[in-house]
């Protein structure tokens, strides 16, 4: 083994072609793909990984990544050579490595190159757009880069985006209404908009507005929360963002939120805004706290469905789940019924009765109560 090592049979990277002893050389890391700016150096060449475990069988210590690439930025510093597109090929590697001690080492040094390769910068004094495009267009080397300190220009949004941001902040902030041209009252409060917007949004508003040529208030009957974000939506407003401000799973009282929805779904279709109005379905339809279960808040979305309900599709989601649950229901109610206190309790429960099994909501379900005997009936046996 000593005899094997002290031989000059181990080739070395080098224009020169030597060969040395396995005493003499440097054995770079087999993690990264050899790189050198040096065309005469005395690092083995291992073309194959056996020749890097044979080298370390006889003793020679292996660089690591960070002590390679250390040697690379000292030519880079001292000798001022040029980027190539095999150093942005190395480099890549380094930055996919994502290893905090380079990253925190690069971040001091010139090791990045322009875009056209002619010379080396640091990250600090970078951008993403001065980046080789096998660097900026690799979201791994960016995230990394962006760690060291890489700037990224903010982007710059689109005028249409500019423009939408600007009527939201408006109506958000209802603090200049020097443009706003109609005005709502809503629990004693005012709230301004623009009927252009409006119009634009909703054919009912274009139609109300084309004959109401002062600017009166208009009174709105529903809850200021409800109408504000049907507002907000009609701005263009994110639907998920305006409905997760009263979402019951942020903190809300549940039944609050049923109301909301509800108020939502009557405002869409009292002002013929038929995209917003089939999410609110879809959102009531996958609503937790609208169920059996929740005997009041399925009382509420079922009140409505005569008069809201265009397209019966809230009505077929729930007839299937209430006749599932006909036992359930039952004794829900008849333990309601059986803790009213006065005779305007009982007449509520009658009702609730009533509009949960759908007789006078479903054409199909005649006079027939879904609870046999009739619920009421039974109490008064």
């Amino acid at each position: 083994m000593k005899a094997l090592k002290s031989l000059p049979i181990w080739p070395v990277r080098s224009s020169e072609n030597k060969l040395i002893d396995a005493t003499s050389g440097k054995l770079p890391t087999n993690k990264l793909p050899f790189f050198s700016f040096d065309e005469k150096t005395d690092f083995y060449r291992c073309d194959h990984e056996s020749d890097f475990h044979v080298l370390t069988e006889l003793g020679v210590t292996p660089m690591n990544e960070l002590e390679l690439l250390k040697i690379i930025v000292t030519h880079i510093t001292t000798e001022f050579p040029k980027p190539s597109q095999n150093y942005v090929a190395f480099l890549r590697c380094v930055l996919y490595l994502e290893n905090e001690d380079i990253e925190n080492y690069l971040r001091r040094v010139p090791f990045l190159p322009n875009k056209p390769l002619t010379k080396f910068a640091k990250v600090s004094t970078s951008s993403e757009k001065l980046l080789p495009p096998e660097l900026q267009n690799d979201p791994v080397c960016l995230r990394a880069l962006k760690r060291m300190g890489l700037y990224f220009p903010p982007p710059i949004p689109p005028q249409p985006d500019v423009l939408l941001k600007s009527l939201q902040n408006q109506l958000i902030m209802q603090s200049d209404n020097r443009y706003h041209d109609a005005i709502f009252t809503v629990d004693g409060e005012m709230i301004y908009a623009s009927r252009y917007v409006l119009s634009a949004a909703s054919k009912k508003f274009e139609e109300n507005f084309l004959y109401k040529t002062n600017t009166e208030p208009i009174k709105i009957e529903y809850q200021r929360d409800s109408f504000c974000a049907f507002l907000q939506l009609l701005y263009g407003q994110s639907f998920e963002n305006v409905i997760n401000v009263i979402n019951p799973n942020t903190g809300q009282d549940f039944r609050a939120y049923v109301s909301f929805l509800v108020d939502l779904l009557k405002l869409t279709v009292s002002y013929e805004v038929d995209p917003v109005r089939i999410k609110v379905e879809v959102v009531i339809m996958k609503c937790q706290y609208i169920s059996v279960h929740y005997l009041y808040n399925l009382y509420e979305i079922l009140k409505c469905l005569e008069r809201y309900d265009v397209e019966q599709r809230l009505r077929n989601f729930y007839k299937p789940h209430i006749k599932e649950n006909e036992i359930l229901i039952k004794e829900q109610l008849s333990e309601m019924y059986r803790n009213a206190t006065n005779e305007r309790e009982r007449s509520e429960i009658s009702e609730m009765e009533e509009i949960i099994r759908m007789k006078k909501l479903l054409s199909n379900s005649g006079s027939r109560s879904l609870f046999r005997p009739n619920l009421i009936d039974l109490f008064r046996q």
